[in-house]
């Protein structure tokens, strides 16, 4: 995003400070002086979510959802709104709800809508819809139908979240039932059958809620609905929403998440170039969005899901350089602690850093790898998982660019991992079990002595002997810990042995020590196919590389870096009718591979064997 600059006239700049500083001392407090400075005097479901004002943006769905209300814009803001929730655009959703609300703050439907844009933070939407619930008195039927079917459904515990939903489902069809003509009120009754499935409820048929959907198709062919019907077949039959992907972007052009739901289906249906033009679409939309509107780009829900799925993509027709520099890009991203770090799972940050390291590995940019560890670009998540893989390949990295003391050093850092680091197990100190011991060795006439003693019980001992509930919780919860570490402690051994194993290989490798590598190869069960094929090529075992590039093209391959691997495999182990094969597979898919990646370029010497050009694609309009 480019930044923009303003300079100001030194008068001008005091007068700006004026207009910017009485609001804010205004807003400090309320008339009775008790509201908070930044707090909202409307409530406290008010304090967060968006302040600035909305405006009617372009590229909204076309959609009308008649409300009570004498003002037009106050009607306008509520079908953007509606139509920015169908986008599962909550942030902006809101705004428009709340602008909607200032324009006339007597329109229940609009608190209606705050609530719904707030189903994900439960005492907010329990704060909105009282407010909707305040003033449905002035409501249509439909409208207090709608308020009462929501209020209950927020209100219900979390707890009953599978009965709720339920019900929630069957005053929206009950709705519908009376207003059979209502397009928005069926969209969201499809909507829910879908959202249901997150709390428990299976569609029971997901033929019956098509044929839900299509009646709004049919009086809207461009209704933003067509988001659920995607989502209602994506892990079902996903070609069966193939018409819908083919439009979805275009129901709501200026809303990002809309162009990425086309890219499920193309995915899904592994059409990889399409899939990446309708995430390229979704970024293109999200870029425009932040530049004009100041948002950062972890405040958009969509934006790191999307791009983190754009870069394995990308990553898939084989546009490598694009992968990785998208992967950069959301690394570089601004961490901010709410909503964007390397500790969260769900940010620009977590997927580039993933995203980067499998690009550099897949694509084996070693020397690229290594320098971007080195400088701390990529650098060490607090995910242990993550933090492991990356030293792995680090070591990788080093070994194959032929740094020996560097890839040594990262052995040295392993190796402590394979020791132990809990406390031994408690001794057994229960008093019962000694006894039971020592009842065991005794002779038999004490034991029937100690039998005959335990048939009368001391009842005042019993109750001595329960244990304390308190006491019981905190040894489960003691003994669980233990249990969650003893987990981390094989899984953590479990990689040091496998990554010793396999960083032993390229070590010896580097070494020159070929017949010492054999053995290392063998013992090296987990070791990555491919680079383990490159090892047996480096030893001479050329029958060993062969079967596993055979193994990786023995089903026609979807993706273009199984083809491309096994093309070197094959041609370097002298099988060069098959590798004429894998690469003629590797031509059919890779219209948009990067020639320069490694995995590509060495490909050379076959398409000049084969007598093709240098760049040996095939155009997209030739497939």
């Amino acid at each position: 995003m480019q930044n923009t600059f303003w300079f100001f006239h030194p008068w001008t700049v005091i007068v700006l400070i004026a207009l910017f500083v009485r609001p804010l001392v205004a807003e400090e407090k309320d008339d009775n002086g008790t509201v908070p400075a930044g707090h909202s005097a409307h409530g406290e479901a008010f304090h967060e979510g968006p302040r600035q004002r909305a405006y009617l943006m372009k590229g909204m769905p076309k959609i009308n959802f008649p409300v009570t209300t004498k003002k037009p814009k106050c009607q306008a803001f509520f079908n953007q709104g509606l139509g920015q929730l169908h986008g599962f655009w909550n942030l902006e959703a809101e705004r428009s709800f709340r602008q909607a609300a200032v324009i006339d703050p007597s329109c229940a439907m609009a608190y209606w809508g705050m609530a719904r844009a707030n189903l994900g933070n439960e005492k907010r939407a329990k704060g909105f819809i009282a407010e909707a619930v305040k003033r449905k008195g002035s409501a249509s039927p439909r409208e207090v139908k709608h308020v009462d079917a929501l209020a209950k459904y927020v209100n219900t515990p979390k707890e009953k979240k599978t009965e709720r939903a339920e019900a929630y489902a069957k005053a929206l069809e009950e709705i519908l039932y009376e207003f059979p003509d209502d397009v928005e009120t069926r969209a969201l009754l499809a909507r829910q059958f879908w959202a249901n499935t997150r709390n428990g409820v299976k569609i029971q048929s997901h033929e019956a809620v098509d044929g839900l959907l299509q009646p709004i198709f049919q009086a809207n062919p461009m209704h933003p609905a067509h988001h659920y019907r995607i989502h209602l077949w994506d892990h079902k039959r996903a070609a069966r929403a193939l018409d819908s992907a083919t439009v979805c972007g275009q129901t709501a052009p200026g809303i990002a998440h809309m162009w990425h739901m086309s890219g499920h289906v193309y995915s899904k249906l592994k059409r990889y170039h399409l899939a990446t033009r309708s995430q390229e679409a979704s970024a293109r939309t999200d870029h425009a969005y932040m530049k004009r509107d100041r948002v950062m780009p972890d405040q958009i829900h969509n934006y790191a899901h999307n791009n983190e799925w754009l870069c394995r993509n990308l990553a898939t027709i084989g546009r490598t350089g694009d992968a990785v520099a998208l992967a950069r890009n959301m690394i570089s991203l601004p961490r901010h602690p709410k909503y964007n770090t390397l500790a969260k799972r769900g940010g620009s940050a977590f997927h580039g850093h993933r995203r980067l390291l499998s690009a550099l590995e897949q694509f084996e940019m070693w020397e690229k790898l290594a320098d971007l560890c080195e400088s701390g670009e990529l650098e060490e998540l607090e995910d242990p998982n993550e933090s492991r893989r990356r030293l792995q390949l680090l070591g990788v990295a080093h070994f194959k660019n032929g740094h020996l003391k560097k890839g040594e050093a990262v052995i040295a850092r392993i190796r402590p991992m394979l020791e132990s680091k809990l406390p031994p197990k408690p001794k057994n100190t229960n008093n019962a079990s000694k006894k039971n011991s020592e009842a065991s060795k005794a002779k038999p006439d004490d034991q029937n002595a100690t039998a005959a003693t335990a048939k009368k019980p001391d009842a005042s001992n019993e109750k001595k002997k329960k244990p304390d509930s308190k006491e019981a919780t905190a040894a489960k919860k003691k003994a669980d810990e233990r249990k969650k570490k003893e987990a981390e402690e094989k899984k953590r051994i479990t990689y040091a042995k496998n990554a010793l194993a396999e960083l032993k290989v390229h070590q010896l490798l580097a070494q020159g020590k070929k017949e010492e590598a054999k053995e290392a190869i063998a013992a090296a069960k987990s070791m990555n196919k491919v680079r383990r094929a490159q090892a047996y090529l480096a030893v001479g075992q050329k029958e060993e590389a062969a079967k596993i590039a055979a193994s990786l093209v023995a089903k026609p391959p979807q993706s273009v870096l199984p083809a491309a691997q096994a093309a070197y495999l094959l041609n370097s182990s002298g099988k060069t009718k098959e590798a004429d094969k894998a690469f003629g597979q590797l031509r059919e898919l890779g219209q948009a591979v990067d020639l320069s990646a490694p995995v590509f370029a060495r490909l050379a010497p076959i398409a000049e064997r084969l007598g093709l050009p240098e760049d040996w694609r095939l155009k997209a309009e030739a497939l």
